[in-house]
């Protein structure tokens, strides 16, 4: 976790807010990278929280668990509204997205 902290101060940038253009889609709230961030450290803390067993914090856990579904269809929805692909191709790589992982998970670690 120091590791992962130490990294990650390394890699803050500082966003001049004069320089960036108010059109740019890195700037708009909840824009696709800010919610692939905000995913990437809940899966960090739901790692975190299995391994250490940490029991007293199980109900913020349980939140990200909530934000993170949430932030996934938030996701899906906005690509849908801007792109119109509702194609079957599109509804296949998103089903084997959402659940391929978690069949890998089970058969890795023999549980139903």
């Amino acid at each position: 976790m120091v590791a992962l902290l130490m990294v990650s101060v390394i890699k803050l940038k500082v966003v001049d807010p004069e320089s960036a253009s108010p059109s740019s889609a890195d700037n708009i709230f909840l824009s696709r990278a800010q919610a692939n961030e905000w995913k990437g450290w809940m899966q960090v803390a739901f790692v975190a929280y299995h391994y250490t067993n940490a029991q007293d914090v199980y109900v913020p856990v349980r939140w990200f668990v909530s934000a993170y579904v949430w932030l996934s269809g938030f996701g899906n929805g906005v690509y849908f509204w801007t792109s119109a692909d509702f194609s079957f191709k599109r509804f296949a790589q998103q089903l084997w997205r959402i659940n391929f992982l978690c069949l890998l998970l089970s058969l890795a670690t023999a549980t139903p």
